[in-house]
């Protein structure tokens, strides 16, 4: 099964197990569909066919046009698309691709030049030039993957994600990877992801998100609809986990910040958007590289100064998590809220370094909430809270000593820091 390949001279390789599935029937399993359309740097698929193998995009304006067809990898290949893998890599579409089943990601962006490699011999600014850079994904469908339907590597740039269907992905629907920059994901539907598979089913808040924004800045995530996922939006910085286990995982050195998280539409959630979800989580297991503090349960959290803007927000648990400085959580519906409307404020950061956050805008928000409405916790202030609604009626903010009750936080790795705070 040899992948498809459209590397710098154009050479194409055809799997020659692709198999074809047409106007209802199956053709034998012996026969393959008839080799791909190429021309220049582009690459057109038989509508009717299904595919078993990779497609590897290694040029620079390479366009691939699935019109609908299947790439099936069956868990026998980690990625269903490959777009960059080397350096230097721009301007690449794809159109109108169906990927399901891939042992890790349904499409794979970006620089795969290892980490250990590339920390030691490029400097950041040689690593921006050589990363995949101005890649478009228009209608494109990823179903069913064991870790992500679209994956986006370190430090890749202006990746549009529009018009595509993510669902059912065992990890996240969406990964915007470390210290990347201004990837869009807008006019698309994320379903069921973070569920876990048949094999591992995620709980609670071991449960994962539409899309991650690990690390990453100046993303864009507008006009979306999210429906059933385990949340909609996290943003973090990964603690550089399992350092010392391979060379493949490298240190975040950015936060996850000026992201905007605008006009979407999200639905049956735990939590629906958390800025800084890792700030609370016990990571004494995770062999993190990053400093520990707090008897080396905890690790700093990184993601200030985002947007959350114009959302509608329909039977979460919590709508917005904030557990760093200088968010804004603006101009938001929400109906149904189980627990609370938003909850701003982080335990083992300010209960043992004295930080609690700051300069958080909660503002105009209207809320439907039989519980809590928005709540301030563990000191941090309601200097920015102004104009929100709760049940029809002007509403206080409510400040309370710790945050039990208000948010899940028992249980699955995350600190219940109230027993100690009472």
């Amino acid at each position: 099964m040899t992948a498809i390949v459209l590397a710098a001279a154009c050479a194409l390789v055809w799997p020659a197990s692709a198999q074809a599935e047409r106007s209802g029937r199956s053709e034998p399993a012996d026969a393959p569909c008839p080799p791909p359309q190429t021309s220049g740097r582009g690459i057109v698929l038989d509508e009717g066919c299904v595919y078993d193998a990779p497609i590897v995009l290694k040029t620079s304006g390479a366009v691939l046009d699935c019109r609908g067809a299947l790439i099936d990898l069956r868990r026998r290949h980690r990625f269903g698309i490959e777009i960059g893998v080397e350096a230097g890599v721009r301007d690449v579409t794809v159109r109108n691709c169906r990927i399901a089943n891939a042992a890790n990601s349904g499409v794979v962006v970006g620089w795969q030049s290892p980490a250990s490699v590339r920390e030691k011999k490029y400097t950041e600014e040689e690593r921006y030039v050589a990363a995949t850079q101005r890649v478009t994904l228009d209608n494109v469908t990823s179903t069913d993957n064991d870790i992500a339907g679209i994956y986006v590597l370190a430090y890749s740039q202006d990746v549009r994600i529009t018009g595509s269907r993510l669902s059912r992905n065992a990890g996240v629907g969406v990964y915007i990877g470390p210290q990347s920059m201004r990837t869009t994901v807008e006019d698309s539907e994320l379903s069921a992801n973070g569920l876990g598979s048949p094999r591992h089913e995620r709980r609670g808040l071991g449960r994962r998100e539409g899309v991650a924004i690990d690390a990453s800045s100046d993303n864009v995530i507008r006009r979306n609809t999210f429906r059933g996922n385990g949340g909609a939006v996290y943003l973090y910085k990964n603690c550089q986990e399992m350092v010392s286990g391979h060379g493949r995982n490298f240190k975040r050195t950015k936060p996850s910040e000026r992201n905007r998280i605008e006009d979407n539409k999200i639905q049956g959630s735990l939590i629906g958007v958390w800025a800084a979800s890792r700030q609370s989580r016990i990571l004494a297991s995770s062999d993190c590289g990053d400093p520990y503090y707090g008897e080396g349960n905890y690790v700093l959290d990184r993601a200030p100064g985002n947007i959350i803007a114009r959302n509608t927000f329909t039977d979460v648990g919590v709508a917005a998590v904030i557990e760093d400085d200088r968010n804004r959580f603006v101009d938001n519906i929400i109906s149904g809220a189980a627990n609370s409307c938003a909850v701003v404020g982080t335990g083992p950061r300010s209960e043992k370094l004295g930080r609690p956050v700051v300069d958080v805008v909660v503002a105009r928000n209207r809320c439907q909430s039989a519980q809590d409405g928005f709540v301030f916790a563990f000191g941090a202030p309601p200097s920015g809270f102004a104009a929100n609604e709760l049940n029809g009626r002007e509403a206080s903010p409510t400040a309370v000593r710790c945050a039990g009750g208000v948010m899940p936080f028992k249980g699955l790795g995350y600190a219940d820091a109230c027993s100690r705070a009472q």
